[in-house]
């Protein structure tokens, strides 16, 4: 009668043993792409025409480098990619528009909102409202987590990155849906603003 009990509580210890490591270390970053450096507009101003700079940021758990691709969507025929220009001195390789998608490695693993740098690119009206936004590169090994992009722990694990795009030619039945940035702040300084 007792080894009826041992097996369930066995196999309950023993699956707590392998799944609280994973639980605990569970990580989500995200690749997002903005209108502008400071996170506060998700929308590219206009139809997208002229020259346009997209703002790139990692944000999520700390890491010590990133992969993603950024390729021009069909919706936005006739834009063309000047470049990217990095923020910090980070070992950038390849660009958002190689097979291989730009690989950013940081040095030293590193907390977000991570400032990547900015995507220029030489505009032409859109014919419809649609999204920009980081994409898994075309040409990788296979053994990567499911994802958009791809980051590294400071474990030196690959995890799983999310992406989040901006809007061109936004519309009012075509908006972006990206969380804005916001600011720690007192409530002295919140009622300030209505005195």
């Amino acid at each position: 009668m007792k080894t009826c009990y041992r097996v369930p509580v066995v196999l309950l210890i023993v699956s707590a043993a392998v799944c609280m490591p994973l639980l605990a270390g569970a990580q989500s970053s995200e690749v997002a792409f903005y209108a502008d450096a400071d996170r506060t507009s998700c929308a590219v101003a206009g139809d997208g025409s002229g020259i346009v700079n997209i703002y790139m940021f990692q944000l999520g758990s700390p890491s010590t480098a990133v992969q993603f691709a950024g390729y021009l969507p069909a919706c936005w025929s006739g834009a063309t990619w000047l470049g990217e220009t990095m923020s910090e001195p980070f070992l950038q390789i390849d660009n958002t528009q190689s097979v291989r998608g730009l690989s950013v490695a940081y040095g030293y693993c590193r907390s977000g909102p991570i400032y990547l740098g900015y995507m220029t690119i030489l505009g032409a009206p859109a014919s419809e409202c649609c999204t920009f936004g980081p994409s898994r590169p075309t040409n990788l090994a296979g053994n990567e987590p499911a994802g958009n992009a791809l980051s590294v722990d400071c474990n030196f694990e690959f995890m799983p990155t999310g992406a989040t795009p901006t809007t061109i030619n936004e519309s009012p039945s075509c908006k972006c849906q990206q969380p804005l940035s916001t600011r720690q702040s007192t409530w002295g300084a919140v009622k300030s603003l209505y005195n």
